[in-house]
């Protein structure tokens, strides 16, 4: 039995011995050739399991949370999804305060799941001395401040918030999740995978979004870091925010 990916297979028509050429393989005994389908990668649920078994025999260790995730049931405890709630009504509130100054109304929450501590909120603030200051730019950098860094300054009627995380020694946003109003952008969402956080929770869809509407950065293969999504959180109020 030979088994090889499709595209290193010689041209048609299928021939067993130039097949053995082209790998260097002994054929002696073989009686000839024909392609199956078989699994490209392991099945993580049990669709692809059964979809997967169809075509080969497969071995099969089901995850349990991309399970979950896709079912879309019982994903989070009623606790959390209270959390959720809470942490995505401060991001609102903010955008709230955004759009009272003028600035596009969308809002960011930085929050440590493991002690639901907020540990950064802004806003968005382009509308100014820098068109990059979106909101999920100026949280992270509020992040970074309450570590002793921070790459900007911002005016005193931002209202910005950054408090230190005394339970943690990370980097940035390692472990921590993010709640926007707005889908981020792809700008906004390599800060966020460049920060290594956790979680992104978001409201609003938008047409040039990275998460879901236009691109997917974040389950992009080639990527060093990868974060779980969520979208649709107080969806209508975020809209909302953007609609009046």
């Amino acid at each position: 039995m030979i088994i090889c990916h499709p595209d290193d297979i010689p041209a048609s028509p299928l021939d067993l011995e130039r097949l053995g050429e082209e790998f260097s393989l002994n054929t002696t005994g073989l009686s000839g050739m024909y392609k199956v389908k078989v699994p490209e990668t392991a099945p993580l649920t049990r669709r692809q399991f059964e979809e997967a078994s169809k075509y080969w025999p497969v071995s099969f260790h089901e995850d349990k949370r991309i399970a979950k995730l896709l079912k879309g049931t019982d994903v989070f405890t009623d606790a959390e999804l209270q959390q959720i709630h809470s942490n995505m009504g401060r991001a609102i509130n903010m955008a709230e305060k955004a759009k009272a100054k003028g600035q596009v109304p969308v809002g960011a929450v930085a929050v440590s799941p493991s002690t639901n501590q907020v540990l950064a909120e802004s806003h968005d603030y382009r509308y100014g001395d820098n068109i990059l200051h979106h909101a999920v730019m100026t949280c992270v950098d509020m992040v970074a401040r309450s570590q002793g860094g921070g790459a900007w300054r911002f005016p005193e009627d931002t209202d910005f918030v950054a408090q230190s995380d005394t339970s943690s020694d990370g980097y940035l946003c390692t472990n921590y999740d993010i709640y926007t109003t707005r889908e981020p952008c792809v700008m906004c969402a390599m800060s966020l995978l460049h920060s290594r956080v956790q979680r992104v929770f978001y409201g609003k869809q938008q047409a040039s979004g990275a998460l879901g509407s236009c691109y997917k950065l974040h389950v992009q293969a080639g990527l060093n870091h990868h974060y779980e999504v969520f979208r649709g959180v107080q969806e209508a109020q975020c809209h909302k925010l953007e609609d009046t």
